[in-house]
């Protein structure tokens, strides 16, 4: 979600839920929730690719989830799933592979 979302909506999480936000700490309202932050808009930026932001969050999200999954019912799915999906969507455009793959990974590998 957007920072700027999270005030708004965050009250429809369980309160052991957590959220991940694209922003940066002090863009929204300050909140009790959980959340990770991770500018994905600049992230995307500065690859060139404005539509890689929901790869880069659903990275983001995916990293952290392993984590936090103790805590909380498990995720539908997993980052190998995605990866294997994107495979299968995107073998015939290795172009558009390679960069869906390295905005994932941007996620993945954003420090928590």
């Amino acid at each position: 979600m957007k920072a700027e979302n999270l005030a708004p909506h965050g009250g429809y999480l369980k309160p052991t839920g957590w959220a991940a936000v694209n922003g940066t700490a002090g863009d929204g309202q300050p909140s009790p929730l959980k959340t990770f932050f991770l500018d994905a808009d600049g992230l995307a930026a500065k690859l060139g690719n404005p539509k890689a932001v929901n790869l880069i969050m659903l990275g983001f999200f995916l990293a952290r989830n392993t984590v936090e999954q103790a805590h909380t019912a498990p995720f539908f799915c997993d980052l190998e799933d995605i990866s294997v999906i994107l495979e299968k969507r995107l073998h015939k455009n290795p172009q558009l592979l390679a960069a869906s793959v390295q905005a994932l990974k941007i996620g993945v590998e954003y420090p928590p």
